[in-house]
């Protein structure tokens, strides 16, 4: 039985696809293709991401239950961030003058 030249370049890039396809899988979490796109080395989760969420039956117990419904309100748990315009204006955005002003010939 002869083997045709054809057949063995086939056979060495087939065996090269599947070597490189075997280094990518092996390396998933170098190249950084496992996980969320935010995700990182760098990146910890805080502790209660990692609790699991209780079921609907237990929060509806605590929310029923009359020590709860005696806690009184103190203060808010967020403060309200107000969005001011501070700063001046991006020097690389290309200048446009304004629709309402009309320029003088």
């Amino acid at each position: 039985m002869k083997i045709k030249r054809q057949h063995i370049f086939l056979v060495i890039f087939i065996l090269l696809i599947g070597v490189i396809v075997f280094i990518i899988f092996k390396n998933t979490g170098i190249l950084g293709l496992k996980g969320s796109s935010d995700s990182g080395y760098g990146i910890a989760k805080p502790d209660y991401l990692m609790i699991p969420i209780p079921k609907i039956n237990k929060i509806k117990t605590v929310v029923d239950n009359p020590k709860f419904k005696e806690m009184k309100y103190i203060k808010e748990f967020f403060e309200p961030v107000e969005v001011e315009l501070t700063g001046k204006a991006n020097p690389f955005f290309p200048f446009r003058p304004d629709k309402d002003i009309e320029i003088e010939e």
